[in-house]
């Protein structure tokens, strides 16, 4: 049914904090979904659906298949350090993410300052899409044997754009963006905050140049653990 106080239908503040849902998990989604118009329709599976489509398998899925990559013993990834890539804007691939990656930039900056929430967290969701198809086409996976100097290229920008994402998704949810500069081994005071007088979206061009060659990264641990147990429970809800 449609949140309705006086049907009691819909999920009230007293019900959110039953289910042991974390507060930066009830935020993106009710500001995803939050209605320009018309009442909001909630239901428990749309819930569900939605923490699995967009922060499991699209934002948490990209960092960590980066990281861990990073992460794996020399002979099958970096020994967690940063590789050095030099020339990274002659690769095709890379360089269109770049400016796909800028564009998003920009439109994030233009709705956090006309406080569009839902418009600048979209923005930043779709960096993370692109950054998941970015490591889809590269196939990674096989230029590590094959073509070392492209994969450490598209390794060192996809870091970059992981760090980009705790930056852009900080007013959205604190704390993941704190676990994820945890796991970069980044501190929370080295973080940009984007702004364009800053000549800040300039360097949304450059992503490869985010985090620098010969930095060793943390411990990469899946994110939004608590969120695959979430799904579990609203499956009992249901």
């Amino acid at each position: 049914g449609k949140f309705s106080k006086s049907h009691g239908i819909g999920v009230f503040g007293n019900d959110a904090k039953t289910t042991n849902i974390p507060s930066e998990v009830w935020r993106y989604y009710l500001l995803m979904n939050r209605p320009e118009v018309s009442d909001t329709l909630f239901t428990w599976a749309d819930l569900q659906a939605k923490l699995n489509s967009e922060l499991l398998n699209n934002l948490g899925n990209f960092i960590n298949r980066v990281l861990s990559f990073v992460a794996k013993p020399a002979g099958g990834g970096y020994d967690s350090i940063i590789p050095d890539a030099p020339n990274a804007e002659s690769h095709p691939l890379t360089n269109a993410l770049a400016e796909k990656t800028n564009k998003w930039v920009e439109q994030y900056l233009e709705a956090m300052e006309k406080v569009k929430l839902k418009q600048g967290l979209k923005s930043a969701m779709a960096i993370s899409s692109d950054g998941n198809a970015y490591l889809q086409e590269s196939q990674f996976w096989r230029l590590y044997k094959e073509d070392p100097a492209t994969c450490a290229i598209v390794m060192k920008t996809s870091v970059g754009v992981v760090y980009l994402l705790s930056c852009l998704l900080e007013p959205f949810m604190p704390s993941f963006s704190r676990e994820v500069l945890h796991q970069l081994n980044m501190s929370p005071d080295e973080d940009l905050s984007f702004c364009d007088d800053k000549g800040e979206t300039a360097k949304a061009k450059r992503p490869w140049d985010f985090v620098s060659a010969g930095h060793k990264i943390g411990k990469p641990v899946p994110l939004f653990k608590e969120l695959v147990r979430i799904c579990i429970l609203i499956e009992e809800i249901c």
